[in-house]
């Protein structure tokens, strides 16, 4: 966070990414952190397991349209 850069372990592909990240995203992701406290995974589904496909799918979709 102190970068201003997001780590990204084996994704598409099996490769390791670095993203910038801007101040919204980076206070977004903080206050989320705070208040979702994740064990292992940033976006979690149930059991601690990487968040599925299909629920980042809602996910995002529930953040741009909430019902």
């Amino acid at each position: 966070m102190e970068r201003m850069q997001l780590h990204v372990r084996l994704g598409k592909g099996g490769k390791d990414r670095i993203l910038p990240i801007g101040k919204l995203l980076k206070r977004g992701l903080q206050d989320y952190i705070s208040s979702q406290r994740p064990q292992v995974y940033l976006f979690e589904g149930n059991n601690c397991d990487a968040l599925s496909q299909r629920g980042t799918q809602w996910a995002l979709s529930q953040a741009v349209c909430p019902a």
